[in-house]
């Protein structure tokens, strides 16, 4: 049985993910750095086409290359892309105590 729209919220309000959520990879360079002009496109791609979240750090495991600056500019490109759309934040890092580090840090957004 598929769950409804209705069946995707916990029982303390928190909405639980639902339907398709858009993983965009992240840009890089020839060089290697990180293309945060290319980013939007890589983001509104999945928008666009109607999904129902995004999810950024999550694919071919960045987050393992990424400076912590990086990362945070990554994730703040992608909340201001996303739109209304929930955005979930990729935390996983090379150790328990960086991923608790990025696990607390809060952007600002609209989505926060």
């Amino acid at each position: 049985m598929t769950p409804s729209i209705e069946d995707t919220e916990t029982e303390t309000g928190i909405k639980k993910p639902w339907g398709v959520i858009h993983c965009p990879v992240t840009p890089m360079t020839d060089d290697g750095e990180i293309a945060y002009d290319r980013l939007p496109e890589f983001v509104s791609f999945g928008v666009d086409a109607g999904v129902d979240g995004v999810m950024s750090c999550a694919t071919t495991a960045e987050f393992a290359s990424m400076t912590y600056q990086e990362w945070q500019e990554v994730t703040r490109i992608t909340i201001e892309e996303s739109g209304d759309l929930p955005v979930f934040c990729n935390v996983t890092a090379e150790s328990l105590k960086k991923t608790k580090d990025r696990k607390s840090t809060r952007l600002n957004s609209s989505h926060s």
